[in-house]
Formats: C-alpha cells, structure tokens, sequence
C-alpha cells in the first residue's frame, strides 16, 4: 500500500501499454479530465447527489491514461505506471 501517495505528480505520471512485449501507448494521468483526482472528485459528488458512497474496500479506477486497445485473443497486455506502482 502507498501510504504517501499525496506526494505524487499523478498527472504527469507516465503510463506505457505494452502489447507482446512492444510499447503501443503511450499516456499520463493528466489523460483523465487533467489529474486522476478530478475524476473521483466528480464521482463522489454525483454519488452523493444520488444518496450513494463508498464502502471501507471499495476499488475505484480512474479512468484511462491511453488510447484504448482492442485487445485480441491471445494478446499478452502490460500496463506500466512506473516504479512506484510497482511496489503496490
């Protein structure tokens, strides 16, 4: 777990997506309405407009950081968020 993670740059944290081992994409957290943080801030205030919050354990994703792929059956995929999310 990443205790210190409001110490992070999330939008300029580079993102690779990788296809058979090649780099197909190529992004950032700015991808996602310019900070990842953005994005939930808008789902937490849409879900309490609705009477809905989250729950101790709920996972949240974001939203993207490249283009979409159209993955292919077969296809090995890898998502790279640089070192730090390696130690996740």
């Amino acid at each position: 777990m990443i205790t210190d993670w409001r110490d992070l740059d999330l939008a300029s944290q580079p993102v690779e997506l990788s296809v058979d081992g090649k780099v197909i994409e190529r992004g950032s957290g700015s991808a996602v309405l310019g900070h990842p943080l953005n994005s939930l801030k808008w789902l937490v205030d849409r879900l309490h407009r609705e009477g809905v919050g989250f729950k101790a354990g709920d996972y949240v994703t974001t939203g993207v950081t490249t283009n979409v792929y159209d993955a292919q059956p077969g296809d090995h995929l890898v998502a790279d968020f640089g070192p730090w999310a390696r130690s996740i």
